[in-house]
């Protein structure tokens, strides 16, 4: 099984926020932890998070040192394999 969700930022933990931007609820999780752990769980399974590097035209980085106080962690740092950016 492979398994390709998008997120909205990373931070250098490896955690992913997916459903958190600019201080609000953005959505909700989809699943996507189940298809993460799903994934990783199947033989020869591969989950993937792909997500844009930048926002506002470059002018800032979703690849943060860490997150700000109350984002959500959509998939903890622990469940996380792959990520990709739109530069591989």
């Amino acid at each position: 099984m492979i398994s390709i969700n998008s997120i909205i930022e990373v931070d250098l933990l490896g955690q992913c926020n997916s459903e958190f931007l600019g201080g609000s609820q953005f959505s909700g999780t989809g699943g996507q932890l189940d298809f993460v752990r799903g994934a990783f769980n199947s033989r020869g399974g591969k989950s993937i998070l792909t997500f844009y590097s930048t926002a506002k035209h470059g002018e800032i980085s979703r690849v943060v040192p860490r997150f700000q106080m109350g984002t959500v962690v959509t998939t903890p740092r622990m469940d996380t394999h792959y990520l990709v950016t739109e530069y591989g």
